[in-house]
């Protein structure tokens, strides 16, 4: 539930013997990956090429704010985009012959600052998803609803994946979420809650905003315990719908999905967002 766990994942990760990111079936110790089933037991295909494996290509549990900077919006993903060389401008730096030293970074918090603050030398498509498809689109709708914030940038908005690997589509992903419950739980939801304390806004502040539609949520969120329902609620338009939600076991934190007919893996068009971040 914190940086320190998610930089020990990296490491385990990237301490595997070489064989072990190409073996479909992975045996004990490597069929675990700190209480994470091994993704290539699905296995969970990390490009379109469905000879590659998710677990060849360097895990993403979280891009932007690394716990230093101020916090404006925390947004939970399902996992990070499928790799294709149409998104990423070069495949070959994720995978794991170049990208299991870091870059020479001591830890993937050091490695993912460092990328942001760059505004990302090597995976520049992840820099650009981040920031214009998820923190700039909640900080303009901030802007305009007359919210003044610390920051702006990238550093400023922390992503979370509910699954770390990659996939050509979230469909793959969701088996491993459900296999992986628990750990999703421990590792991703609390995660993003902890942090969402730290947000200074007021509209945002304890609450954690989910790209993802209810009823993709709602086949996992039993598995996190007892829920309260707040609202489910669409834009007059149709366009943009919210589901706002409180764990028993984190009362203080509340969850909001938001999506859209349209919105595909964006958010619902500006002037929907406008009116659901204005409701919270």
């Amino acid at each position: 539930m914190s940086y320190i766990f998610w930089n020990n994942f990296i490491d385990t990760w990237r301490n595997l013997p070489p064989n072990e990111y190409l073996n479909h079936r992975p045996l004990a110790p490597y069929n675990l990956l700190l209480d994470w089933t091994n993704p290539n037991l699905l296995p969970l295909y990390g490009t379109p090429n469905r000879g590659d494996l998710s677990l060849q290509y360097l895990p993403e549990p979280w891009w932007g704010n690394n716990g230093n900077y101020p916090l404006e919006s925390v947004v939970l993903n399902y996992n990070p985009a499928g790799l294709s060389d149409n998104y990423y401008q070069n495949n070959a730096q994720q995978h794991f012959t170049n990208s299991r030293a870091l870059f020479g970074f001591h830890n993937y918090s050091d490695f993912v600052n460092n990328e942001v603050l760059v505004r990302s030398r090597r995976f520049p498509g992840k820099y650009t998803f981040h920031y214009s498809n998820r923190a700039n689109r909640v900080f303009d709708s901030l802007t305009r609803n007359g919210i003044p914030l610390a920051g702006n940038n990238l550093e400023n908005h922390l992503s979370i994946e509910l699954a770390p690997w990659y996939t050509p589509n979230s469909n793959l992903i969701l088996p491993y979420i459900m296999l992986n419950a628990v750990s999703v739980y421990n590792n991703c939801i609390m995660f993003a809650a902890n942090e969402s304390r730290r947000i200074i806004n007021p509209i945002l502040r304890n609450k954690v905003i989910i790209r993802a539609s209810r009823d993709s949520i709602l086949g996992v969120l039993p598995s996190f315990g007892p829920h309260i329902i707040i609202y489910d609620q669409t834009t007059a338009s149709g366009n943009g719908r919210w589901y706002k939600f409180i764990l028993n076991r984190i009362p203080d934190v509340e969850f909001i999905c938001i999506w859209g007919p349209k919105s595909r893996n964006d958010f619902p068009p500006s002037s929907d967002l406008d009116i659901i971040l204005n409701a919270l």
